[in-house]
């Protein structure tokens, strides 16, 4: 008695679906179309205003190209002091001198106060704090002098600061005479800060804004 052994028979290859092909088809063309329609030009944009802004300087930069220079800018100023604030601190002491006597005396003796009061944690002396402060002024002065419009802004913030911490830090008594002293400096300083700063496109503005809103004259058409 024979066994046969029933071999089996060879399948057809499924053909490949062709739907998966069709789709993948169609986000590509859809991604290129969109690339084309909004990405393309955007960036053709952006590469516009950034050609402009090198040619033409920086009053005729656009405010996201402003704002990206001064984060670029606030990191690289941190990094820089990160490792080199007491290195720089001290060629300024050395230049400068490191103690301050009459009406200096009056707003750094109450700085140092307020910025030996609230430093926490931080690992940075007083000394160096004070340092960067000054450092600060004298680079926020410099660039409000060239014009630098973000540059008098934290001027105007610097101003602020420092009356506040005069007036915190000072006892009682004398602290409406201290404060009055650091805004007569501050304001002293600020002729070289906010040189050239001119209002009157302001005050021509408001002049045209009060026009508009003026009520229309009616004729008198009685007899």
């Amino acid at each position: 008695m024979t066994s046969t052994q029933s071999t089996p028979e060879p399948t057809a290859p499924h053909p490949e679906p062709q739907f998966h092909h069709e789709r993948w088809e169609k986000a590509q063309a859809r991604a290129i179309a969109w690339s084309r329609t909004y990405l393309m030009p955007f960036l053709r944009c952006r590469a516009t205003e950034l050609e402009n802004a090198l040619q033409l300087g920086w009053n005729f930069t656009p405010l996201w190209l402003r704002a990206l220079t001064v984060l670029a800018s606030l990191f690289l100023f941190t990094l820089i002091f990160g490792s080199l604030g007491s290195d720089v601190v001290d060629v300024y002491y050395r230049l400068v001198g490191h103690t301050h006597t009459g009406l200096l005396a009056t707003i750094s003796h109450p700085i140092r106060s307020y910025l030996n009061a609230h430093r926490g944690e931080l690992h940075l002396s007083v000394r160096n704090l004070f340092g960067l402060w000054e450092l600060t002024a004298i680079a926020l002065i410099i660039a409000g002098f060239f014009g630098s419009t973000l540059a008098r802004l934290g001027w105007l913030a610097f101003g602020t600061a420092t009356a506040a911490m005069v007036w915190s830090a000072t006892p009682d008594p004398a602290r409406p005479v201290a404060t009055a002293i650091a805004a007569g400096l501050w304001g002293i300083a600020s002729l070289l800060a906010l040189r050239g700063l001119n209002l009157r496109l302001v005050q021509i503005n408001i002049d045209a804004r009060s026009q508009q809103l003026q009520p229309p004259t009616v004729p008198n058409t009685t007899a």
